[in-house]
């Protein structure tokens, strides 16, 4: 993480992030979050 955030960080939302990144790299276009998906999903509470 980044040393200015002084270890202060939600924990669910880093793997809410880490996850949509993964799926943003599979091969298949087809299988790829829409942008839609991807503000909708990080936007989200």
């Amino acid at each position: 993480m980044d040393p200015k955030m002084e270890g202060i960080y939600d924990n669910g939302k880093i793997e809410i992030l880490v996850e949509m990144a993964l799926q943003c790299l599979e091969e298949d276009k087809d299988e790829r979050p829409t942008m839609k998906q991807v503000v909708k999903k990080l936007s989200s509470p």
